[in-house]
C-alpha cells in the first residue's frame, strides 16, 4: 500500500512504501459512501465458520429476496486506509479461507494470502 502525504504550500510530497499487511475482510451492508463516512458500519457476520485441514473457512450466504447493497472492505495493519468494492447483486455466497498454524490459529503474517471466492 502506498502512502501519499498531503503537502502544505511550497512543499513537494514524496510517496512512501509502507508495510501494512493484510488483516482481514469485512462484508458490510448498505450504501458504500454512507457506510464509509461513519465509524459505525453495518457489518455482516459469517453464517458459518469451520476449521479443517489447517484451514479456517468463513461463509456468508445472501438470500435473493432479502439482499440489499453489500460491499467488501479489505483492511490492513496499522492504517485506516482500506480497499472497498461493491458485490454484484447476483452474488449469493462468499467463502473466505485462511491457512492456520498447527494450533488452528491464523498466523499474524501468513505465508499465503487468504482465498476469497464469491459466487
Amino acid at each position: 500500500m502506498t502512502a501519499q502525504p498531503e503537502e502544505p504550500g511550497g512543499w513537494s510530497p514524496y510517496p512512501g512504501r509502507d508495510n501494512h499487511g493484510f488483516i482481514g475482510i469485512t462484508l458490510i451492508e448498505g450504501d458504500r459512501a454512507t457506510q464509509m463516512a461513519t465509524t459505525f458500519r453495518t457489518t455482516l457476520a459469517p453464517a458459518n465458520e469451520t476449521r479443517h485441514a489447517r484451514k479456517l473457512v468463513h461463509l456468508w450466504e445472501f438470500e435473493a429476496d432479502q439482499r440489499g447493497k453489500i460491499f467488501l472492505l479489505c483492511r490492513y495493519r496499522d492504517t485506516e486506509a482500506a480497499l472497498a468494492v461493491d458485490l454484484q447483486r447476483r452474488i449469493r455466497r462468499c467463502t473466505l479461507t485462511w491457512e492456520t498454524d498447527i494450533r488452528g490459529d491464523v498466523p499474524e503474517n501468513p505465508k499465503n494470502p487468504p482465498q476469497l471466492d464469491c459466487r
